[in-house]
């Protein structure tokens, strides 16, 4: 199987069914920050200020789960405009990975994050509601672990319309945040900590928002067929030896290296 994290990074121990798992790393996951879509009672100046999170504005937001968007961008004018946050539950490898970079830490440590609603009250993640924002609610669950269960929920919510004159649990204008992984980009990407989010710039270790994907399956002498022993080994040696294309790197097009440890600091090779 193919997980997002180190084994140890994550709440479940493969200890606990008995197994020690074959652990290779094989290249890394590429995260963002992305911004959703303009309200009309956000002006198009205040929206263009908001392209940039850093790791401080995220621990702030994560805290409280909407914050000023003058607490961002430092711009006068863009007191009084509400910056949501949408996210993932807790047993999320996008949010270890997130969490654990930008200086929260574990990803049973509380977070406040909301889930847009529709005209009818209904999740406007869902195709069942019109993809319309018109309200927030808390995201339901337990408190400071809840979240979507997938990254496309949120993908969604970023690329939903917003109903005219929607405002946020505080009253006001918003521009709602969302963080996702490479592949469910949605809405606007933001930089992080002022970088891009390019393959190239993970490369060389100036865009740090990702993790190591792992390959892990159980080494002992029968778990597995020849056949499937074959396919795993065939596998890794194809991401391994691969060029990747897009925003995903395998380990070895890599001119930077992390410990072994999600959010450790990125050194250039």
């Amino acid at each position: 199987m193919y997980v997002d994290s180190f084994q140890n990074s994550s709440i479940y121990d493969s200890g606990d069914w008995g197994l020690t798992l074959s652990d290779t790393i094989e290249g890394t996951v590429t995260f963002e920050f992305c911004k959703g879509a303009q309200a009309n009672n956000v002006t198009a100046a205040q929206y263009a200020d908001l392209k940039n999170i850093s790791s401080q504005n995220f621990q702030a937001l994560a805290n409280k789960g909407i914050i000023d968007l003058y607490q961002i961008t430092g711009v006068a004018t863009d007191t009084g405009v509400d910056v949501i946050l949408v996210g993932r539950n807790d047993d999320s490898g996008t949010r270890l990975g997130v969490f654990a970079e930008t200086g929260i830490g574990s990803t049973e440590n509380s977070a406040k994050q909301y889930i847009p609603l529709d005209i009818n009250g209904v999740d406007a993640s869902q195709t069942s509601s019109t993809l319309q924002i018109k309200s927030w609610a808390i995201a339901p669950g337990t408190a400071g672990l809840s979240g979507y269960d997938s990254g496309a929920f949120v993908k969604q919510t970023l690329n939903d319309t917003i109903v005219a004159g929607a405002v946020s649990p505080n009253g006001r204008p918003f521009i709602e945040v969302g963080y996702v992984s490479a592949g469910d980009q949605g809405g606007t990407p933001l930089t992080y900590n002022g970088v891009a989010m390019t393959q190239a710039n993970v490369i060389e270790g100036t865009y740090t928002l990702w993790t190591t994907e792992h390959l892990m399956y159980d080494p002992t002498p029968g778990a597995l067929s020849a056949a499937q022993l074959a396919f795993v080994n065939s596998l890794k040696t194809q991401i391994t030896a691969t060029v990747s294309n897009g925003n995903y790197v395998n380990i070895g097009g890599l001119n930077c290296s992390r410990t072994l440890a999600e959010g450790s600091t990125v050194l250039h090779n």
